[in-house]
């Protein structure tokens, strides 16, 4: 496998899929400089702690768990102010990719508010949640050469990197016919390196 060059920003992509033919795909970009600056003691804590627990191939599982418990142990309000910003600027930059309710595409919208319009559950947010997590302890800790290798692991989870923007991503997913149901059937081109 060749592992993309890091010219650009790396991007994830993750796919849930229910098992019944509904697929949602999570594409996020990794998160602005200043939120590693003000999160740094938390999220360095959360990348050690599992490293140190040798929890690196259940990672993308566990981060989500991993950053609560460490962010408590922190002190009084750190979990609160963490869920505000850090949280909160990871989901701003996530997006869903689903079938398009009006036509035979995809359409892409915000991951904020997709459990509150039945897009995802909460079950499934925490699973992306662990994901973008892991996904942002890598980005921030390893360095640009490394992350490729890092993140090529998170496929057993379901996740692949991507060059492509959000809009692009959604662009090079094949074009649903009336007849296809669910989003199975579609498969993303390759991703230019």
């Amino acid at each position: 496998m060749q592992l993309p060059k890091i010219d650009k920003k790396l991007n994830i992509v993750h796919v849930i899929d229910d098992g019944a033919g509904n697929v949602v795909r999570v594409h996020a970009q990794p998160i602005s400089r200043w939120a590693p600056e003000h999160y740094i003691l938390l999220i360095s804590k959360t990348f050690t702690a599992i490293y140190t627990e040798g929890l690196m191939m259940t990672g993308p599982r566990v981060a989500l768990n991993m950053m609560r418990q460490i962010a408590q142990s922190m002190g009084k309000g750190v979990w609160e102010d963490a869920q505000k910003g850090l949280i909160a600027e990871i989901h701003r930059l996530a997006n869903i990719v689903i079938k398009d309710p009006n036509g035979p595409g995809w359409a892409t919208l915000p991951l904020h508010g997709s459990v509150e319009k039945g897009y995802i559950t909460a079950e499934d947010l925490d699973e992306i949640n662990g994901v973008l997590i892991f996904f942002i302890c890598a980005s921030c800790m390893h360095t640009r050469n490394q992350i490729p290798g890092i993140l090529a692991g998170m496929q057993l989870w379901g996740t692949l990197t991507s060059l492509l923007s959000v809009t692009e991503y959604a662009a090079s997913l094949q074009t649903l016919t009336e007849e296809e149901t669910g989003l199975t059937m579609a498969t993303p081109l390759s991703v230019p390196s």
